[in-house]
């Protein structure tokens, strides 16, 4: 067990008081903005720290004393990525009304569900999700008003400008006094790998404790610039990525498609220092660097390798990758990320040989791990010390525990502190199943090093139970599978040697090829190599995976699949739907 004791000074109480500091702080200085296009992008529409107070108090107002919305209030929030998510999040919650962010991936009839249960009496809406809703149904029979985040679609109707026109100069009449330790922030509904969804309930105290304790732990100053990337409905990017980002004055930049090219222009263009990543998208500029090194001339590709020869041979002396930052600085800036700082992976666990060889390129990378229901960050690895075969230590005033470890020290961690959420929505037997005695049951199976490091080792309801009664925990057996550069994902599940025997399981794997390595190192086209050949390769990598298994955890059958696995939103594998005893 590693508790952390330390008392945290708390910055703000709540969400009015963090956007009234910055609004006053950082005046004048660029907070949100995004390329006027996806074809444009030498153009920028930049908002201000004091646009974002006129905009949040404006939007206040009009829920507040033209709404005539009541404290604790629903307001859900139904837009992708752009610089107005921000602006309407925090007016939402700046006189204590109850944001709700919807997943804009998700279908309109599960859009449908989570604004009937949460019972939201307003939506913000993008005119893009408008016609992608509009088909199934009628958005202003669900919620009493519509508010637009762009541009309203006809005269009458109400939109973020039009807001900030009318009631700029407007105060609120009535402030509602916000608790912080009770009072609602937000409900986030969970997308979840299970395929069920839970509407998780987050107070003030959860997201400013998160915005208060990790700007420390990575440096955060008013010089920074993010590229924001990942959805906004999600807390790792909305608490990380935008509330923390702006309570040290950085600025934060929406891409508008995650096309890489776009991507590494608006990095090389902005000279964006820190990002919130997950694992894939560092998976690929590994890959696509590795493939740039191969497809150079011969002389070019042997001097290029020898100098990540003798990086690697100097971070292994020294313990740092300061010469090999040196030494490495032609490929790291040929890639377009030398501008780059900081790359934060969270929401999946980070293969070893990514880390690594980023690090090789001087890039610092920090693993972390949290959970929607720890407004979401609970673990960091820290800046002077990282570990990235780990999750990190807990945030200060964080504590995390294994409870009941086997002989390995391996039990499901159980996490307390001020970023653990107040309970599920409308669902208490669910909160009473997960919160117990202040802890929150992750669900989740790690250890705790002797320097407190936290390691995940897999899902309780992930673990496969051999015939011979032996735990093999899947997540350890794919990310051997996705080492290899022909693979460019795999999933392992139990399977039924007997379907009359109910006592054990055999190994089980899904694997998807990487078809663009395996095209880029035959120096064939996908639709010239015999399928026969694939088969071979995948065939090879089982075979070696296995010879460094014990015979339990051996891959007993797999099967190769054409199209990547189906995921989340986040990007997590959707594993609920390959635990069954088939092999479809």
């Amino acid at each position: 067990m590693l508790q952390t004791s330390a008392e945290i000074e708390v910055l703000f109480a709540n969400a009015r008081e963090l956007v009234d500091y910055i609004g006053d702080k950082y005046k004048g200085n660029k907070a949100l903005g995004m390329p006027v296009s996806e074809d444009n992008l030498d153009e920028y529409i930049w908002y201000t720290y004091d646009d974002v107070r006129r905009y949040a108090k404006a939007v206040a107002y009009y829920l507040t004393e033209v709404l005539k919305l009541k404290k604790g209030d629903k307001v859900a929030l139904i837009s992708e990525n752009r610089a107005e998510w921000g602006l309407c999040a925090l007016g939402v919650v700046y006189n204590g009304f109850v944001l709700v962010p919807i997943d804009v991936r998700m279908s309109p009839s599960e859009i449908k569900m989570i604004l009937e249960h949460s019972e939201s009496k307003v939506a913000f809406i993008s005119s893009r999700q408008m016609k992608y809703i509009s088909d199934e149904f009628d958005l202003r029979d669900v919620v009493e008003h519509v508010i637009y985040v762009d541009k309203a679609e006809g005269e009458k109707d109400v939109s973020l400008e039009k807001i900030l026109e009318r009631y700029g100069d407007k105060e609120i009449k009535k402030l509602n006094h916000i608790d912080p330790e009770n009072d609602l922030f937000e409900i986030v509904y969970t997308s979840g790998t299970t395929g069920l969804s839970k509407g998780v309930m987050l107070t003030h105290r959860n997201i400013m404790f998160e915005v208060s304790v990790m700007p420390p732990l990575v440096s955060l100053s008013e010089k920074d610039k993010l590229l924001s990337i990942l959805p906004l409905n999600h807390t790792y990017e909305s608490t990380a990525g935008l509330y923390t980002m702006l309570s040290r004055g950085c600025s934060v930049l929406y891409s508008p498609t995650l096309s890489p090219r776009v991507v590494i222009d608006l990095i090389s263009r902005n000279k964006i220092t820190k990002m919130l990543v997950v694992p894939l998208f560092l998976e690929k500029i590994t890959d696509a660097i590795i493939r740039n090194i191969e497809k150079s001339g011969f002389v070019l590709k042997s001097f290029l390798k020898m100098l990540l020869g003798m990086a690697s041979v100097s971070k292994s002396l020294i313990g740092s990758n300061a010469i090999s930052k040196r030494l490495l600085s032609v490929i790291r800036h040929k890639s377009g990320l030398s501008s780059i700082d900081l790359f934060v992976s969270g929401a999946a666990p980070l293969p070893a040989r990514v880390s690594n060889f980023m690090e090789l390129l001087g890039f610092n990378i920090l693993q972390g791990y949290g959970l929607t229901e720890c407004a979401p960050v609970a673990t960091l690895n820290p800046m002077n010390k990282p570990k990235n075969t780990s999750v990190g230590k807990p945030l200060p005033g964080v504590e995390v525990k294994i409870h009941n470890p086997n002989e390995e020290g391996i039990g499901e961690i159980w996490i307390k502190g001020p970023n653990v959420m107040k309970g599920y929505y409308k669902n208490p037997e669910a909160t009473a199943e997960v919160l117990v005695d202040g802890y929150l049951r992750t669900g989740d199976l790690g250890y705790i090093d002797e320097e407190g490091y936290v390691y995940i080792t897999g899902r309780i309801k992930n673990v496969i139970v051999t015939h011979g009664g032996k735990n093999v925990y899947p997540e350890e057996i794919e990310e051997k599978l996705n080492e290899f550069p022909y693979v460019l994902e795999s999933l392992v599940v139990g399977r039924k040697i007997d379907e009359n025997d109910m006592t054990g399981e055999e190994i089980f794997a899904y694997i998807v090829p990487d078809f663009g390595y395996i095209e880029f190192e035959k120096e064939t086209p996908i639709h010239k190599i015999d399928f026969k050949e694939i088969e071979e390769i995948i065939s090879n990598v089982v075979r070696e995976v296995n010879s460094k298994l014990p015979e339990y955890k051996r891959i007993k059958g797999y099967k190769i699949l054409t199209e990547e696995l189906p995921k989340t939103s986040t990007r997590k594998i959707k594993r609920y739907l390959f635990q069954r005893n088939d092999t479809l």
